[in-house]
């Protein structure tokens, strides 16, 4: 899933950022069998500064990121540096 801010500073992009990885916590978990399944969100993002770059460039690291981030335990957010790194 990808949500695109507009005019979001790094503050307010955390905040939507822990507010969607709140309300995923508050999501009923499944059975299955004899194992509970709980829902977790993991949350990278990143800003476009729109001095040098493109968004799709800060997008695509923001997904690597994601990605890393989940394969890491996940349930947590993560923020590129202003570079996109």
């Amino acid at each position: 899933m990808c949500l695109i801010l507009c005019e979001c500073d790094a503050r307010r992009a955390r905040s939507v950022a822990q507010e969607v990885r709140a309300a995923f916590s508050g999501l009923i978990g499944a059975e299955y069998g004899s194992e509970r399944i709980v829902l977790t969100a993991s949350v990278a993002f990143g800003l476009w500064l729109g001095n040098g770059g493109t968004w799709r460039h800060v997008a695509e690291r923001a997904n690597e990121l994601l990605q890393e981030v989940w394969k890491s335990g996940g349930n947590l957010i993560a923020q590129l540096d202003e570079a996109g790194n």
